[in-house]
């Protein structure tokens, strides 16, 4: 996958007179960085702290619990996993974040985002970007017509949000938005591939509910 950085220097410049002390850590299973898992980093850094994580598969779920943060992998979505064995959603960036060169797999939610769910009405309440990731094999809703967005949920008024250099395959959403279900984002989708994404109600692969001035580019 292409690797850029605009998105992440653009977001990172929005909160640098908030946190003009943000710091950079590491993660990685050996036990030689600074934390083993990354739920343990989240837990402790500062908001729009930097977490970079060493390849390697983290049987996590993740919550950001109100924190904006950025997420970086080393090495690509390739060889750094994280793996929510379905026990909820994968990757939860409550109040915005940015999450950059992960898998994103095996998620299963009961009502919405069971890859990752965004939600900025609380925390930080800021956008973000997901950029340069897979994901995969997730499930939002454990019973026909209930569940939101399989692979990405998208909640919080008025907010930018970018998906960029992603591919987002093989979700399914119990009612809308296999692959996306966006619920009130300003949002820029490019060079992304939605594929093979299910749903029982509407938009197998995209879902925008109320108003949404979605810009979709690049595939």
């Amino acid at each position: 996958m292409q690797a850029k950085w605009t998105g992440v220097v653009v977001f990172l410049a929005l909160f640098a007179a908030q946190s003009a002390d943000a710091r950079v850590w590491h993660v990685d299973l050996d036990g030689t960085a600074d934390f083993t898992s990354i739920q343990a980093a989240i837990d402790s850094v500062g908001v729009a702290d930097t977490i970079l994580v060493a390849a390697g598969t983290y049987d996590e779920n993740l919550d950001t619990k109100g924190k904006w943060l950025v997420f970086l992998s080393e090495s690509g979505p390739e060889v750094t996993i994280i793996d929510g064995g379905q026990r909820g959603s994968v990757v939860r960036l409550i109040g915005g974040g940015i999450l950059e060169g992960f898998t994103v797999r095996n998620g299963l939610a009961q009502d919405a985002g069971g890859g990752v769910h965004v939600d900025t009405s609380t925390g930080t309440n800021a956008g973000g970007v997901v950029r340069n990731c897979i994901i995969e094999n997730n499930r939002a809703g454990f019973a026909p017509d209930f569940g939101c967005g399989g692979g990405v949920y998208l909640s919080g008024l008025m907010h930018d949000f970018v998906i960029e250099y992603s591919v987002i395959r093989n979700n399914l959403a119990g009612r809308d938005g296999g692959g996306i279900s966006n619920v009130g984002y300003r949002t820029v989708i490019q060079s992304t591939k939605i594929t093979n994404n299910l749903c029982q109600g509407s938009g197998g692969g995209y879902r925008a509910w109320f108003w949404d001035p979605t810009g979709l580019f690049g595939g």
